[in-house]
């Protein structure tokens, strides 16, 4: 099984146009388990300017 971190970044900036305020990045950083995936995510979220907002999920999947 690998664990995967999906991330989305948005800037609130009202001058922007709304198709580039936000990315979405895929993490393949090796995660030993879910609670670990969590935890980076968890991290990086509190290290955000106020500005951008940011929400992660991690998921795991069985590679062929």
């Amino acid at each position: 099984m690998k664990i995967f971190m999906i991330l989305f970044v948005c800037i609130q900036n009202a001058a922007a146009p709304l198709d580039q305020t936000c990315i979405i990045e895929e993490f393949y950083k090796p995660y030993n388990s879910i609670n670990q995936c969590l935890a980076y995510a968890n991290s990086l979220s509190s290290s955000t300017p106020k500005d951008v907002y940011m929400t992660a999920f991690c998921t795991e999947k069985e590679i062929i």
